[in-house]
């Protein structure tokens, strides 16, 4: 079975992929691929915009609303007995901008699942944010 990728570069460092070591591999991946820089909006903006889009939307008063994420790759490597599992799993911190201040995280997801759904769920999320933003464009 070939290998595909060998040349593409390593998004943590840059080098090629296939010129990594397993010791390289494993610092490469516990690096973040992407660190957009924080922006704060003014407070007056943030809480008009929840008002906004809680009446927009029909949402409740208990739907948390954010406009930043932190996105962290994991393993959840468990036993039992003779039985290993190995499942990929996404550590999502969302986060609320502060006027002069770090995000404050509101939420901490931890989603979990096989391979097959979890390569599901990169569709998805990749598949709703570009609608969201093609609707914005169009707007």
């Amino acid at each position: 079975m070939p290998v595909e990728g060998l040349n593409d570069p390593c998004a943590a460092c840059g080098r090629r992929s296939g010129d990594h070591t397993l010791d390289e591999w494993a610092k490469c991946m516990g690096t973040p691929s992407v660190d957009l820089p924080f922006e704060p909006i003014p407070d007056d903006a943030a809480r008009l915009a929840s008002e906004r889009l809680r009446k927009q939307f029909n949402l409740d008063d208990d739907v948390i609303l954010a406009d930043s994420v932190v996105v962290r790759a994991a393993l959840v490597d468990a036993a039992s007995g003779q039985v290993g599992i190995k499942l990929p799993a996404l550590i999502h911190d969302f986060q609320v901008g502060v006027a002069g201040a770090a995000p404050a995280t509101v939420a901490r997801v931890l989603y979990l699942g096989d391979v097959e759904s979890m390569r599901k769920y990169g569709k998805l999320i990749r598949d709703s944010a570009n609608g969201a933003v093609n609707a914005a464009g169009r707007a």
